[in-house]
């Protein structure tokens, strides 16, 4: 070991007063970096330091820099909510194989404006038709060219403070690698049952994000418009072909996710004398954000509890309590018993199932 990593090798990190991005740069207890033990226990090391007790006040001074643009109409702000994971920056330069985006004086996570802005003009390119292909004259005043500048301008979204899973802005996931010759090697080999899976674990964030973008108050409308159905179908940052990324911009008008899903329920408010066949059918809805319900244990391991969700069946969606909430004990809970729990996070997986990630909700009730 050398000099310098013996004299850190006693540091140790507290949450709330350890800066995230320094311990993550600056703190590998090993010299081999290709340990995968070694990496992941750092991921799990700065997953677990939360946000900086300063990082409030920061964001509370930032926003209140927009307020005054937002009277006058030359702005707008509106928080959007991380439906599962977010992965930003994941092949950025980092101490191991992976990265994330963190903000370089308090740690926490954050979207940059450039790659808002890129997923907003590219879904426009792609999906808005004519009217909005690159150099047309909406795309030149939304975007800009080479030689112009937009006329919107795409703030960083920063984090908002303790709103994310457990309110922790970060937690480790892992990305497996089950034919690495396949891919890597330098005379590919056909991939076998007899491979050794390779774990590659790094860091997503969750919660919920400032969105704000200034200019016209036309064109700002329609570009946050663009930028609400680019987030809710493609996602931002790393692996949005997997489901990471994806978020709900909380718009006035737009629906949430699941708000308009076919699932139908019985008419709660039946009349004297209806049967049935006389109920009007209603659109059930996926538990909001923070919403705490009732539903019945449909499986247990020791890694997760799976929850059903009321009206829904498990093929459209399910609920997910993991043995990381419960502390690893996911033997509180048995199959066909009522469970209260409280939402933190949703995702869409392949098929269009709905994920619905819980926790225990709190003993005082219903928020």
């Amino acid at each position: 070991m050398n000099g310098r990593r013996a004299t850190v090798a006693g540091a140790s990190s507290a949450p709330g007063s350890t800066h995230p991005g320094l311990w993550f740069d600056r703190f590998l207890n090993d010299a081999e970096r290709e340990n995968a033990q070694n990496n992941a226990a750092l991921v799990r090391q700065v997953s677990g330091l939360g946000e900086p007790g300063e990082y409030a006040a920061f964001f509370a001074r930032w926003r209140a820099t927009f307020e005054e643009q937002v009277q006058r109409n030359q702005a707008q702000l509106h928080e959007a909510q991380v439906l599962g994971r977010l992965a930003v920056g994941l092949g950025g330069e980092s101490v191991i194989e992976t990265a994330i985006t963190l903000h370089r004086t308090y740690g926490v996570p954050y979207i940059p404006g450039s790659a808002l802005k890129g997923l907003t003009a590219s879904f426009a390119r792609q999906r808005l038709g004519d009217a909005w292909v690159e150099g047309s004259e909406a795309y030149r005043i939304a975007f800009g060219t080479t030689e112009q500048a937009g006329y919107i301008t795409f703030f960083d979204a920063l984090y908002v403070p303790g709103s994310g899973a457990l309110r922790r802005p970060l937690h480790p996931d892992v990305i497996t690698v089950h034919h690495k010759e396949y891919y890597t090697g330098g005379m590919p080999q056909a991939p076998a049952d007899w491979d050794s899976p390779t774990p590659v674990p790094f860091m997503t964030a969750s919660g919920r994000f400032l969105i704000a973008l200034a200019g016209p108050p036309a064109w700002v409308t329609a570009t946050l418009d663009i930028l609400y159905y680019a987030l809710t179908e493609r996602g931002v940052g790393a692996k949005t072909s997997s489901g990471y990324g994806r978020m709900y911009l909380q718009l006035p008008g737009k629906p949430a996710p699941g708000a308009s899903d076919t699932m139908i329920t019985a008419n709660k408010s039946r009349t004297a004398g209806q049967t049935a066949a006389d109920i009007q059918p209603s659109k059930a809805q996926i538990p909001m954000m923070d919403e705490v319900f009732v539903g019945k244990v449909v499986a247990v391991d020791e890694t997760v509890v799976l929850v059903e969700i009321p009206s829904f069946s498990q093929e459209r969606a399910i609920g997910i309590i993991r043995a990381e909430t419960l502390g690893g004990r996911t033997d509180r809970y048995h199959k066909g018993n009522s469970a209260r729990v409280q939402v933190i996070g949703i995702s869409t997986v392949t098929g269009g199932r709905v994920v619905v990630e819980l926790k225990p909700s709190p003993k005082a009730g219903r928020k």
